[in-house]
């Protein structure tokens, strides 16, 4: 019986591992200078909520990440290159990192969030929306 009982747990340990969901970091969205910057909450807010609604990532819970890079001194204000961004996906543990940029424009509001694998820094996904 003792026996039976490990091959499970082995056995369903084993399934998990095979359809473990990739971990993504979000990062505050970059709003332009020009504008409110409380709304960088909301906008990241929003691009976790589809994340998660998706069910195709396990997402990283937001306040952890911004206490992870802070405890690091990482600077995420500053970030401009994807390679800053990877390697803050790094310190995360994540496999993808979310980066995401607010413009005013007149009146009309562009926003872009792009997905970068931590391995190879390639951008994985991309999408924007205006209004």
């Amino acid at each position: 019986m003792k026996r039976r009982s490990l091959f499970l747990s082995i056995f369903f340990a084993g399934l998990g591992f095979l359809y473990a969901q990739p971990k993504v970091a979000v990062l505050d969205a970059v709003i332009d200078k020009k504008m409110d910057q409380s709304i960088s909450v909301a906008v990241t807010e929003k691009v976790i909520e589809r994340l998660v609604v998706s069910g195709r990532y396990t997402v990283l819970d937001r306040t952890n990440v911004a206490q992870v890079l802070k405890e690091r001194e990482f600077q995420v204000s500053g970030m401009v290159s994807d390679a800053e961004i990877t390697e803050a996906g790094r310190y995360l543990g994540a496999d993808f990192v979310v980066a995401i940029n607010v413009q005013q424009v007149a009146d009309t509001y562009f926003i872009t969030a792009k997905m970068i694998a931590v391995k190879t820094g390639v951008i994985a996904n991309q999408t924007s929306a205006e209004g």
